[in-house]
Parts: C-alpha cells; structure tokens; sequence
C-alpha cells in the first residue's frame, strides 16, 4: 500500500487539486534531503514517520515535466505499524488515501496541465486520477519491486 495525498484546490499551487505524494521543499535546518521529507510529511499528515519505520531508501531524482528546473528526490519508507493520521490534514492537503499499487490500472482521460487540458494515458485508483510526476514515480517503484522479485 502507498500513501497518496489529493492536493488542495488552491490559486497558488501549479498543481492544484492533482493527486501526489506527501513532500516539498528542501530547507537550510533540513541538513539532509531524508530530513526534508521527514518534515514535509508531517507537515501534511501529521504523522511522524521517520522513527516509525524503515527507511528502504531513495529514487533516482526526477522533475515534473511542466518544471524541469526542480527536481525531486523521492523517498521510499515501509511503516512498522498503522499510522495513525490527523483527521484534517493541513492546508496543502484536501485529503489522504492508501492505494494498493497493484490495484492501480490504466485509464485514458483528460487532465489539466499549466497548458491546458490534454489527453493523457493515466493511472486510475477507485476515481482518483494518478498521472504526470507521480505516475512516472509509480511506474518505476513497480519497475524496481518487480527487479528486486516483490
């Protein structure tokens, strides 16, 4: 299972209302980019998870299409126990879902980009809508977990 976030509807946000994961900007008292995602996590669920569970390790970095210039590092963890997560998760956040990755299918639908609206070859989880960054992130995590035989 994979924790998703549906990002808020919001002016300000590039990529308001997508589906994406918990994370954000690296910042100086951060140190480290574990730390980051550490503390972006909690920021946007409330659930502390960098001592309740395995830090497996990290992604090849990647950047969003419509951004090249940023580029995410992404970070994959396996949680000890269910976390426990606050009823309403902060401002960012509309709302959180665990998503069975192998119950993730294929979908041909329309999205919206900074340029529009376009066709696109997405992933769909009970009505939720997976593409773009996110998608690609998906796409190489079961890349990589079919390599390793999971």
């Amino acid at each position: 299972m994979v924790l998703f976030e549906k990002r808020a509807t919001r002016s300000d946000d590039r990529w308001s209302g997508q589906v994406a994961f918990p994370g954000g900007k690296f910042k100086d008292g951060d140190v480290t980019l574990d730390k980051t995602a550490c503390r972006e996590f909690f920021e946007e669920t409330g659930v502390e998870i960098c001592g309740s569970g395995e830090l497996i390790g990290f992604m090849d970095p990647l950047s969003p299409m419509n951004l090249p210039s940023l580029m995410v590092t992404p970070f994959v963890l396996i949680l000890e126990q269910d976390a426990d997560f606050r009823f309403n998760p902060s401002e960012e956040v509309e709302s959180l879902f665990w998503a069975d990755l192998m119950n993730l299918s294929y979908v041909e639908t329309e999205v919206y980009s900074s340029s529009g609206k376009i066709r696109w070859r997405a992933l769909a989880y009970e009505g939720n809508i997976v593409w773009g960054m996110t998608q690609r992130i998906i796409e190489e995590l079961v890349k990589n977990m079919k390599g390793a035989g999971t």
